[in-house]
Parts: structure tokens; C-alpha cells; sequence
């Protein structure tokens, strides 16, 4: 069985919650929409290349592409729960390609790091 663990986004004070205060075997109602913390993202299991823990709204990196000018970018997805599970999507540039989990770099998430998002 995976761990689970859960991260949150505070949006007043733009800032990742990793350690919740008070949140132990059971965090009551640390996660209801009272709380403050409007982005709740899980950890899905597995971790990157690095060892890092992978969660929902990460953004990871696989490997680099060259378009047909000679602009050399790296290819990015986000983390996504959907349907009933986990998978990614491919931000910029799309193309279908395949790949070992084992083989990415998570290289922020959504809300920190939002310019990776519009990658050109």
C-alpha cells in the first residue's frame, strides 16, 4: 500500500503547505473548505528520478525536444487525478512519447510555479 500523505496550497499567504499543524493520524476538518486551504493535493505514490514525492498539480519534466527552428525546449506534463486514477498531461509540447516514471524530474507544481505552464 502507498503512503498517504496530502500537501495544500494557502492562497492568502501563497505559500505550500507540506506539514500541517495538528494533522496527525486524522486531520478532521483541516481539509474542509473553512479551513483556508482551497487547493488539497495527494500524494500519488511514486516519486521521481530524484526521490522526490510526486503529487497532484505537479509539473515534471521528461526530456527535451528540437522543433523544426532549431529552439530546443523541454517536454513538461502535469499531474492529474482522472476518472479513477493518476496520470498526466502533456503541457507544451504535445507529442505522444513513452516513458518509465522512474525516468522524470518533478520541476515544480501549478502554483508555484505557473510560468512553466506557458512554455514557448
Amino acid at each position: 500500500m502507498r503512503e498517504i500523505k496530502f500537501r495544500a496550497w494557502d492562497e492568502k499567504n501563497k505559500i505550500m503547505i507540506w506539514k500541517l499543524e495538528g494533522c496527525s493520524k486524522s486531520c478532521g476538518n483541516i481539509f474542509s473548505w473553512d479551513s483556508g486551504y482551497k487547493h488539497i493535493m495527494q500524494f500519488t505514490g511514486l516519486k521521481d528520478k530524484k526521490g522526490k514525492d510526486i503529487y497532484e498539480g505537479d509539473i515534471f519534466k521528461h526530456s527535451t525536444w528540437t522543433n523544426d527552428k532549431g529552439i530546443t525546449q523541454p517536454v513538461l506534463y502535469i499531474v492529474e487525478w482522472k476518472d479513477s486514477g493518476w496520470g498526466w498531461k502533456q503541457i507544451v509540447p504535445v507529442m505522444t512519447m513513452a516513458f518509465e516514471i522512474s525516468e522524470v524530474e518533478v520541476i515544480g507544481n501549478i502554483y508555484e510555479n505557473s510560468e512553466l505552464l506557458g512554455v514557448k
